[in-house]
């Protein structure tokens, strides 16, 4: 058979056709005229009107009334009448009403797009993908024997995403991922074929939803509200999940990976004792969500032993605030856990329990209360916990493990996450009046997995999708839109460079040595990582640059860190610095590993800044078991406390320095070697004096060699101090400068070849900035002035 056939005299293919007239509006118009009909025959019957009248005006109505009914039952849906099985397709009995009515007296591809572009599956997959319906049109076949091909491809989308009928989402998919260029071009646009398909079946999904809200409910919550009883404690301080998922007000994803656990939660909470329930899992992995699962199941009529039962939701602010109020929240939630034993269906959720069960946030430990009522089987009980939460309340109350089963909640992988974030996704536009895009949703995974370790998903990235509504550019969520969100939330570089930033990059030598003196090479290597790593070429799972800096003492090491910091990261301020002398016991590494927040040492400043420069000083220093743990901190970007919790370093650049080898650094340089000559010899040499292990030295990106400086690069240093000194004083508004002879002074009584440029400020503190301040104090140095000192000037004995 021509699967593009369509028989215009086909019954679902008429009824495509008469639907029209009683969708949208109209359906009102229909329903307010059976209202005026049945008032007319009750006027005609009571008014003693001519019988033939009323019958008239009867029969009419009982017509509108069965139109009306025709709709409720068939023409809203006009539900497929042959089923997808094998390979038959027929689009007359499989096809859906839009499409029906769609490829109605098409001839090509092109035509049908033109028919099926206005329909809302067509406006949902195309405006999702960010894609344009005038860049779409013109790549549609106008060949008629692409038809047959194109029902094919629709017919197997439709199968594969378990739709009773070929829908006109599957046909918009097919026509967008068809012809001979369409994965090129689907790159170009950033998408791949598998984009395309998974919006059409989210838009699937969705149709289904709604279709869902538009039939009516049964009436399981009448019987459910009879069977409670009266609870006004419970309605005050409590919320009914059942209700919000009998009305549709929540959509949950029914995850594959929690279709066992939530058989195993009806079985349990079915038992006549050990009937409540532990759900034990990290923040977002889902505990909530499965409740609310739990609770739509209890509404399938197969599930009678809990099918009138309900699940309240107990808000522990509202409590703990009325106990703090009252004075006892040992009674208040013995009245609570009374009023659900009494009315016998009710399931009492405590989410995010340690609120109840810890001394946190003003509430009292209600262990005690809680051992007693599982213990007893006075109600049935659903507790949402951290598995530290877990571990903290079975230590304080051992018995509560014997009486409470436990569920470990685990995270999606990756596919059934993103399906959570496409239907919560729906949720956050209600709330936030805005649409969100397909890109911005893998956006929002992609970045919640980088940037937010404390969280679990899919809850993560959920909350990021909150935090970036917001934001949204013309009503809409965009990939940008996330990355501003990040960027604003960790400091990290994650949306596209500026042009200014690009010009930075570019030029980024340039701007370093602004703030340098000599040290090309590592100027160089610095900046050729950096313009990589934000080029995103780069290995993602390290960090963005790893350097042993090596040479004397004052030679620019760590001003060169600094400089990064500032031009690059946004200030010094972006500049962790740790001192790996400290770290020189092997009991250090618990100090260096100690949670984030209780030591307030590398790990700490990590996670509050992770787009920072990590200078690691005197490396040479630690011990063997801190050094381990920088090699692994190298090779997968993060470490892990003593807690288990992980730390990344995935959006640092690690600075590493040491003097080791100073000397001879100074002694070839004094030869008149340049560092090229003898850099790996000199590396080698460190190794076979087993300063440093291969093993570290390979891990690092680059070995740079700094070379001490000469007198006449110490001027410059001197040049850079005088700067510093008078945007110190640009508060003043004076200023100071120095002669040549002046500035060889300074240099002369600083210069040290062991120390480098250090010696240089404590010189400047001692004569220029004396000089100054004693001149301001005088009154010798007024506002607008700016004076000239010469070397007789300065005080350099």
């Amino acid at each position: 058979m021509d699967v593009t056939s369509l028989d215009a005299r086909a019954f679902r293919m008429r009824a495509a056709r008469y639907r029209h007239l009683l969708e949208g509006k109209r359906i009102w118009i229909w329903r307010g005229l059976l209202v005026l009909g049945i008032a007319a025959a009750s006027v005609s019957w009571f008014a003693g009107w001519h019988v033939s009248i009323t019958y008239l005006i009867g029969a009419m109505t009982i017509l509108l009334l069965q139109l009306l009914l025709w709709w409720r039952l068939y023409l809203r849906t006009i539900p497929a009448s042959a089923p997808l099985e094998g390979e038959t397709i027929d689009p007359n009995t499989q096809a859906d009403f839009r499409l029906l009515r769609g490829a109605y007296k098409v001839e090509t591809p092109a035509q049908l797009w033109d028919k099926l572009a206005m329909t809302w599956p067509a406006q949902f997959i195309v405006n999702r993908l960010l894609l344009g319906f005038d860049e779409i049109a013109p790549r549609m076949s106008q060949s008629a024997e692409d038809l047959s091909e194109l029902w094919q491809h629709a017919y197997r989308l439709s199968r594969d995403a378990g739709a009773e009928s070929i829908t006109t989402g599957a046909m918009v998919t097919a026509l967008i991922v068809s012809g001979e260029d369409s994965q090129q071009w689907l790159r170009q646009q950033k998408l791949q074929t598998q984009d395309v398909i998974n919006v059409f079946d989210w838009q699937h999904r969705t149709d289904v939803i709604l279709q869902k809200l538009e039939q009516s409910r049964s009436f399981g919550g009448f019987a459910r509200d009879w069977a409670a009883g009266y609870t006004p404690l419970l309605n005050r301080f409590g919320h009914d999940i059942s209700t919000d998922v009998e009305r549709g007000a929540y959509q949950h994803v029914y995850l594959q990976t929690h279709a066992q656990d939530l058989d195993w939660m009806l079985e349990t909470m079915a038992q006549k004792s050990q009937n409540s329930l532990a759900l034990i899992g990290k923040t977002g992995a889902g505990k909530t969500s499965l409740v609310y699962a739990l609770a739509e199941r209890m509404l399938d009529p197969r599930n009678h032993a809990l099918r009138w039962h309900k699940v309240f939701s107990l808000d522990s602010t509202a409590i703990v605030s009325e106990a703090n109020r009252s004075g006892n929240l040992e009674q208040l939630l013995l009245k609570i856990i009374g009023e659900a034993r009494q009315a016998g269906n009710i399931i009492l959720f405590f989410d995010d329990a340690r609120s109840f069960l810890t001394q946190d946030s003003g509430a009292k430990d209600m262990t005690n209360i809680l051992s007693q009522v599982v213990a007893n089987n006075a109600a049935r009980v659903l507790l949402a916990l951290r598995p530290e939460d877990w571990q903290q309340l079975t230590t304080v109350a051992p018995d509560i493990a014997t009486h409470i089963q436990q569920l470990p909640v685990r995270e999606p992988d990756r596919a059934l996450t993103l399906r959570v974030l496409e239907d919560q996704a729906l949720a956050v536009e209600a709330d936030k009046g805005v649409n969100i895009s397909y890109p911005a949703i893998i956006e929002a995974y992609t970045l919640a997995e980088r940037y937010l370790p404390d969280q679990a998903f899919p809850g993560k990235a959920i909350s990021l999708l909150h935090s970036a509504a917001p934001q949204a550019t013309m009503g809409w969520v965009l990939p940008e839109t996330v990355q501003q969100t990040v960027e604003s939330m960790t400091g990290a570089k994650v949306t596209a460079a500026t042009d200014d930033e690009q010009d930075v990059l570019l030029n980024l030598e340039d701007h370093l040595r602004q703030r340098m003196v000599n040290q090309s090479s590592a100027v160089q290597v610095v900046s050729d990582a950096l313009r990589r790593a934000r080029a995103g070429v780069r290995d993602q799972e390290r960090p963005v640059g790893s350097f042993l800096f090596l040479g004397p003492t004052g030679v620019g090491k760590t001003e060169l860190s600094k400089s990064l910091a500032a031009l690059y990261f946004g200030g010094e301020d972006r500049m962790i610095r740790v001192d790996m002398s400290e770290y020189n016991q092997p009991e250090s590494t618990q100090r260096l590993l100690a949670p984030a927040g209780q030591e307030p040492g590398l790990l700490t400043a990590i996670r509050m800044q992770p787009f920072s420069v990590v200078l690691l000083d005197e490396v040479e220093k630690a011990s063997d078991d801190v050094l381990n743990l920088l090699l692994q901190m190298l090779d997968e970007g993060q470490l892990t406390d003593v807690n288990g919790k992980t730390v990344s370093f995935r959006d640092a650049i690690v600075i590493t320095t040491s003097n080791a080898g100073a000397d001879t650094i100074r002694s070839f340089i004094e030869e008149g070697y340049d560092l090229g000559d003898f850099s790996q010899e000199f590396i080698d040499q460190l190794i076979s004096d087993q300063q440093f292990k291969p093993e570290l030295i390979n891990r690092f990106d680059e070995v740079v060699l700094f070379r001490p400086l000469t007198k006449d690069e110490l001027l410059g240093v001197v040049d850079r101090l005088v700067g510093d000194v008078n945007q110190n004083l640009a508060d003043r508004q004076v200023g100071v400068t120095l002669t040549e002879a002046a500035a060889r002074a300074i240099v002369d009584a600083g210069y040290d070849p062991r120390l480098g440029a250090r010696p240089m400020r404590r010189v400047m503190q001692r004569t220029v900035e004396n000089v100054v301040s004693k001149q301001l104090l005088s009154g010798d140095l007024q506002p607008g002035d700016n004076i000239t000192l010469d070397a007789a000037d300065l005080d350099l004995e």
